[in-house]
């Protein structure tokens, strides 16, 4: 009996556990309810990476002083578009890269930074322009559209930049870089204002600051 025993045991061992598997509950397969369990499992799993590969709706939005996650609403979701910072040409216009339009102009609403014109070099345009080159260039944004307004007379997007929870225009006048535009009643108009009010109390940027370089002197030919 025992030697009946010992050669069942042997030739269970031998006999693949795949085989055993198919044989039914009695070899050791999971039961129906392990069965179940495993494939909601698996129902879970590929429901979180579809989740994980969809984009997010709840960004980060500013609300007041505070940046809290909400869900955006799809009005917002139009006029708010993700993109990436390749390249400044003054302190008011960047170019960014769209993900379905490539690379195109952009005019911070709201700001008007010293430029370089057909006059000459304005006071302070290239620390304005280097200011905005070096903080944020290269670095990905979201650009926020008021529906007022669309494109400038040079067909350029008219829109805010926002690099995380930073406002770039807002950055700017803050700084002493820019001004606040008032040509434009734009929703941040105010709160630019009072920016600029304290850039000019506190003489940040261009004013605490006396240019050392002016377009319009008289050139001086060489001496040979």
């Amino acid at each position: 009996m025992r030697s009946c025993i010992s050669l069942f045991i042997f030739c269970s061992l031998l006999v693949p556990q795949a085989t055993l598997a198919k044989a039914g509950p009695f070899w050791g397969a999971d039961s129906e309810a392990d069965s179940i369990l495993r494939r909601s499992e698996a129902r879970r799993e590929e429901r979180a990476r579809r989740r994980f590969t969809s984009p997010s709706h709840e960004p980060q939005v500013r609300i007041g002083w505070s940046i809290i996650s909400r869900p955006a609403s799809p009005r917002r979701r139009r006029n708010v578009q993700p993109a990436l910072i390749t390249g400044v040409i003054d302190g008011s216009i960047v170019i960014v890269r769209l993900q379905d339009e490539g690379n195109t102009e952009i005019r911070l609403l709201g700001i008007d930074a010293p430029e370089r014109n057909r006059v000459g070099i304005e006071c302070f345009a290239y620390e304005a322009r280097d200011a905005l080159r070096h903080t944020f260039a290269g670095t990905s944004v979201v650009l926020e559209r008021d529906k007022r307004y669309h494109r400038d007379s040079y067909r350029r997007l008219v829109r805010y930049v926002r690099s995380g929870s930073q406002d770039i225009g807002a950055w700017m006048i803050w700084h002493g870089y820019a001004f606040a535009d008032y040509s434009l009643q734009h929703l941040r108009l105010s709160e630019y204002e009072d920016f600029e009010s304290d850039a000019r109390r506190h003489e940040r940027g261009m004013w605490g600051y006396d240019c050392d370089y002016n377009d319009a002197l008289d050139e001086i030919p060489v001496l040979e």
